[in-house]
């Protein structure tokens, strides 16, 4: 009776700590300036989550599709957010395309973007 008891408690501190940590992780995209609830059609290729706290002093605003709130977020989960143990993440890396540094035969710098750490495009890297 006594394990039985022990095994029911221990499931439902799982169960309330695996929802406590999903409804306050909001999303953001790799290369975007947005954060985004965890359903939005915005997250279909890039999607990395980030404490609902802090996503905003990293410089995030709020997607204008999906509009998320910690209100909206505590309604998805169904869970409040206060007293909730927050989880440390830090702010991913932001990638901007820059001009390929390559020259072409005639001389001229070549016109291409890239996202390359190197500064080239695939032609001239």
């Amino acid at each position: 009776m006594l394990r039985q008891l022990s095994n029911i408690l221990l499931f439902v501190t799982f169960i309330t700590s695996y929802y406590s940590v999903d409804a306050q992780t909001c999303y953001v995209t790799k290369t975007g300036t947005k954060y985004h609830m965890p359903s939005c059609s915005y997250l279909k290729y890039s999607k990395i989550a980030f404490e609902f706290d802090k996503v905003k002093d990293a410089g995030y605003t709020a997607c204008s599709r999906c509009k998320p709130t910690k209100a909206k977020l505590e309604k998805a989960v169904g869970v409040p957010l206060k007293g909730v143990s927050t989880i440390k993440k830090t702010a991913p890396r932001r990638v901007t395309s820059v001009q390929c540094r390559g020259k072409t035969k005639s001389g001229k710098r070549c016109r291409r973007k890239t996202k390359n750490a190197s500064g080239y495009c695939y032609q001239h890297g």
